[in-house]
């Protein structure tokens, strides 16, 4: 008895007897892709146009004259018997003074400039950094700042902390790279025991995995697929 073949052993074969004009046709398609990739949406707010949330930031930068500039707000903890603030006033300064120094940062107040930036008891301040990049810009160079912060928390003496734009953004970023790698692995480990069900051997499977590993680009399942498809 006869049986056709199905559509998926159709399509090998024909990859198989014309593998050149496959090929070809692959590197015609990924050319392709790449040049209309360029003018996709990608950014942050393309899908958040018609929120509440947007509207309202649209509203303030038209008030503002314009996109806000990234800010980040230093908080300073007094040392426990710290009287008079003399070692906050030096560390403030100090803080001040090298952020000043930054070619990132536009401005850097606290309460030795007479802001309202120290707390009733005098034992909590905060520093403003208004740094020179707007919110929607890569705030990678600003990662000075963060430093700064950082060193000062270790070597001051003092607690030193921030929140802001800035902050958030790094945290947020750190965050998407630790999932998506968490993410990639789990797929890796799934998808090898599956095929070594499948397969019933360890060689097949790993020869999609490298290849889908490989084209990233189009994503761990889609490269799956196609290298099943290929192999």
């Amino acid at each position: 008895m006869t049986t056709n073949p199905g559509m998926t052993t159709r399509l090998a074969r024909f990859a198989a007897l014309h593998a050149w004009y496959v090929i070809a046709a692959w590197l015609l398609a990924l050319v392709a892709a790449f040049f209309l990739s360029g003018h996709l949406d990608i950014s942050s707010n393309s899908g958040g146009a018609s929120t509440d949330a947007e509207r309202a930031r649209e509203f303030i930068e038209e008030i503002a004259g314009g996109t806000a500039p990234a800010e980040e707000f230093i908080l300073v903890e007094a040392a426990p018997g710290d009287t008079g603030n003399v070692q906050l006033d030096a560390v403030i300064g100090e803080m001040v003074a090298d952020l000043r120094a930054l070619d990132v940062v536009a401005s850097a107040v606290s309460y030795l400039d007479g802001a309202p930036l120290l707390s009733s008891d005098g034992t909590k301040a905060l520093i403003k950094v208004s740094s020179t990049l707007t919110e929607d810009e890569d705030l990678a160079p600003a990662d000075t700042i963060l430093e700064l912060i950082a060193d000062a928390n270790a070597n001051s003496g003092l607690r030193v902390t921030s929140i802001g734009t800035i902050s958030i953004n790094t945290v947020f970023a750190e965050m998407v790279e630790e999932t998506f790698a968490k993410g990639e692995l789990t797929g890796v480990v799934a998808a090898m025991f599956i095929m070594l069900g499948v397969f019933g051997a360890v060689v097949p499977p790993l020869m999609p995995i490298l290849l889908a590993i490989v084209t990233t680009m189009v994503g761990l399942a889609v490269g799956i697929d196609y290298s099943l498809f290929i192999v």
